[in-house]
């Protein structure tokens, strides 16, 4: 059985991509629908906002290193989010293990130095700024 938090990367795909989230797209397991949070980056002209979103819209597989996302749901996250404006577009970086942050952090925010944003990055070549939409 696969641990909810694993620290290792996932190649990422979008649901419309593969007709779904049946089944991986690598080695055609099926696929489990986990909660888990991410981090979306919100692009915007030349600025940039990120922002934790989740828990729902990831479907892993249980074989490989592989997670679907449903990009109607990661559609649904960015225009929900207060950094989402006319013309913005958006990327999933990865997912945030917050069972990693230590008990005595867990009221700090997130910080380069004093608490570190534990992310798990995806590993799709094709994933960058662009290629989501909201």
């Amino acid at each position: 059985m696969m641990r909810q938090f694993e620290s290792t990367p996932k190649k990422m795909y979008w649901s419309d991509d593969f007709r779904g989230s049946k089944q991986c797209p690598d080695c055609q397991t099926a696929l489990v629908p986990k909660s888990h949070s991410y981090l979306m980056v919100l692009r915007h002209g030349k600025s940039m906002d990120s922002q934790i979103v989740g828990s729902a819209g990831g479907y892993f597989c249980t074989a490989c290193p592989v997670v679907v996302l449903d990009r109607a749901r990661f559609d649904d996250y960015a225009a929900m989010s207060s950094a989402a404006r006319a013309g913005s577009s958006y990327a999933v970086l990865g997912l945030v293990d917050l069972s990693a942050v230590p008990e005595d952090k867990k009221h700090l925010p997130f910080d380069e130095v004093n608490n570190p944003l534990p992310l798990v990055m995806f590993t799709d070549p094709h994933q960058g700024p662009e290629t989501g939409r909201s």
